[in-house]
C-alpha cells in the first residue's frame, strides 16, 4: 500500500456532444468516478483529489478526500478540456498535503500503483510519464499517468503557470509542448501502455488510456464498486 501520495484526476463531460469516437462511453457515466475510485483505492492508501471542470453534470464522487469545482464552465477554460487545470490544481493540493503527486486521467486506469510509485521514487528525480516506445504518436508525451516528486512540485507548478499554453484550439497541443516545459525534468516509464495497443493485462504494472467499454469491463467488471 502507498501513503504520502496524492492521486488526482479531473471530471469533464459535455452531454450534448459525443466525447470521443475512440474511447468507450462508461467513462462519462454518472457512476464512473465511483468505479474509478474503487479500482484505485484498493491498491493504495493515497489521498484522492478530484477537480470538477464545471461540467454538464457532477458524477457520483463519494469517497474522494477533496473535491474542487471550477468557477467557470470547462468550455470557457483556456485549455483543451480539463487536463491542464486539473493537473495544476492537483499538484497544488499535493504540495499542501506534503505528498508526492500522481495524476491519472478520468479515462485512464492504473494497475500496480505501489510498484509504479516505487519505480518513480527510485529512478526519477522529478517527473515520470509515458514516452518513447509507448508514445501513441512519434514525439508525443503520454500524460494520462504522470508522477511528480514532492520536492519538485513548486517548480512544476510554476512552469505550468508560466508556460502561457492555451491549447483549446488544438495547436499547439500539450502532448508536444509538455517536453518544452519540462525538457530537463522527464524520465519515461519503463512500462505502458497509455493509448498504445494491445495492452497486456497480465503485466504487474500498466496504465491504459482511452480504452473501450469492453476492455474496461474486463478489468474492473461491469458491477465492480457498486
Amino acid at each position: 500500500m502507498t501513503s504520502n501520495l496524492t492521486i488526482a484526476t479531473g471530471w469533464c463531460v459535455n452531454k450534448d456532444r459525443p466525447q470521443s469516437i475512440v474511447r468507450g462511453h462508461l467513462v462519462y457515466k454518472y457512476d464512473w468516478m465511483r468505479k474509478w475510485l474503487a479500482y484505485h483505492k484498493r491498491q493504495t492508501r493515497a489521498d484522492f483529489f478530484l477537480y470538477e471542470s464545471f461540467s454538464d453534470f457532477m458524477p457520483d464522487a463519494k469517497g474522494f478526500d477533496n473535491i474542487v469545482h471550477a468557477a467557470i464552465h470547462f468550455k470557457d477554460l483556456p485549455f483543451r478540456h480539463d487536463w491542464a487545470a486539473s493537473f495544476i490544481v492537483g499538484m497544488q493540493y499535493a504540495f499542501l498535503q506534503g505528498n508526492h503527486f500522481l495524476y491519472i486521467e478520468q479515462d485512464c486506469l492504473v494497475t500496480g500503483i505501489p510498484g509504479l510509485i516505487n519505480w518513480a521514487l527510485t529512478n526519477s528525480p522529478k517527473i515520470s510519464y509515458g514516452y518513447g516506445e509507448f508514445s501513441y504518436m512519434t514525439g508525443w508525451a503520454e500524460m494520462s499517468c504522470v508522477f511528480v516528486k514532492k520536492s519538485y512540485l513548486v517548480e512544476a507548478i510554476t512552469r505550468m503557470n508560466e508556460s502561457g499554453i492555451k491549447d483549446n484550439s488544438g495547436t499547439p497541443i500539450f502532448e508536444t509542448v509538455f517536453h518544452q516545459i519540462f525538457s530537463d525534468s522527464l524520465v519515461p516509464w519503463p512500462f505502458g501502455y497509455g493509448r498504445k495497443r494491445p495492452i497486456n493485462f497480465d503485466d504487474p504494472i500498466w496504465y491504459g488510456h482511452q480504452m473501450s467499454d469492453e476492455q474496461i469491463e474486463h478489468i474492473i467488471g461491469e458491477n465492480y464498486g457498486k
